[in-house]
């Protein structure tokens, strides 16, 4: 019961945090808005907390594994919006002649990403029991789902609320 009522205060919160953004086009992305970027990363940890259910001393110890595998995640994430970008330039510009490497280069990016969100999870599994591990891995893969169906949730009450 009590971790249902932090859950949906935590789910409140994000959509507090999110609400400004919710309205602005696609190409502006949450790197755009360092402010909210860093709230939305605090929940994350608060509901990391609470799910692995860490007390403070586990929690220091996981944050400090976790922020440190943290920059390389970014990184290439970074790279491949990057390289994505450079990819969508050149098929506007119907310059056809680069298509194929850098769209190799934008599957090396992904390859890039994936690996440094891998190396991440491995990490952390030998700091979890094997329960925590399994629910990180699962709350890590749904986390990103979860804020955008939120989004989707309030655009659409917005939008019913308009007509």
């Amino acid at each position: 019961m009590k971790t249902r009522l932090f859950f949906k205060i935590t789910i409140f919160a994000l959509m507090i945090v999110i609400m400004p953004f919710a309205g602005k086009s696609q190409g502006v992305g949450m790197e755009d808005h360092p402010k909210a970027k860093e709230r939305i990363q605090q929940l994350k940890k608060i509901r990391l907390i609470d799910i692995l259910q860490l007390d403070e001393a586990s929690a220091e110890k996981f944050f400090a594994r976790y922020n440190q595998y943290q920059k390389p995640i970014d990184d290439a994430r970074a790279s491949l919006k990057e390289a994505v970008a450079d990819l969508e330039k050149n098929v506007q510009s119907n310059s056809g002649k680069e298509y194929s490497r850098k769209s190799d280069l934008v599957i090396e990016k992904q390859n890039a990403l994936a690996n440094a969100i891998s190396e991440r999870l491995k990490v952390m599994k030998s700091i979890l029991t094997e329960e925590q591990y399994a629910k990180f891995v699962v709350f890590e893969n749904n986390f990103a789902g979860q804020l955008q169906k939120m989004l989707m949730e309030r655009k659409k009450r917005k939008l019913d609320g308009d007509k």
